[in-house]
């Protein structure tokens, strides 16, 4: 079994970020989604004589991830027209295995300006599963996660 042992290089692409530019800001911390259940499924009874007991739910959730970036002002008007856009997401780990899910940016949050610092944005990348654009429901598309 082998481990990740340092969280360098992982990458993102949105497939509607301009031809000519990957993205719009330059990563400098990425959270991987995670996966989750949701609330327990209480199932106790009047049978119980001691305990509760809960099943889980069928159904999964990708949750969203989150990124620290660097940006350009210039580039401002471009993000705006990526927030909200349904699109496949690729996440690309240090060992070239990845994530791709259908989402977007969900919020851009600029930090304060800080002299003796460059500015940074917390960006929340939200995971809708359907490929759905132009804001109609589309079909459910699983994410899936491909290993190198």
């Amino acid at each position: 079994m082998s481990i990740l042992t340092d969280g360098y290089p992982t990458r993102i692409v949105f497939s509607s970020a301009d031809s000519g530019e990957t993205l719009y800001f330059k990563e400098k911390e990425i959270t991987p989604p995670g996966i989750d259940t949701g609330e327990m499924n209480d199932v106790t009874s009047m049978q119980n004589t001691e305990w509760r007991t809960f099943m889980f739910r069928q159904l999964k959730t990708l949750m969203e991830s989150g990124m620290v970036v660097f940006y350009d002002p210039r580039f401002l008007e471009g993000i705006l027209g990526m927030i909200g856009e349904n699109q496949q997401v690729r996440i690309t780990m240090p060992d070239d295995s990845f994530w791709l899910f259908w989402g977007g940016i969900r919020s851009f949050v600029p930090s304060a300006h800080v002299e003796g610092q460059p500015p940074t944005a917390q960006v929340q990348i939200g995971v809708t599963n359907h490929d759905g654009l132009g804001g109609a429901l589309g079909d459910e598309v699983s994410p899936s996660y491909h290993v190198s």
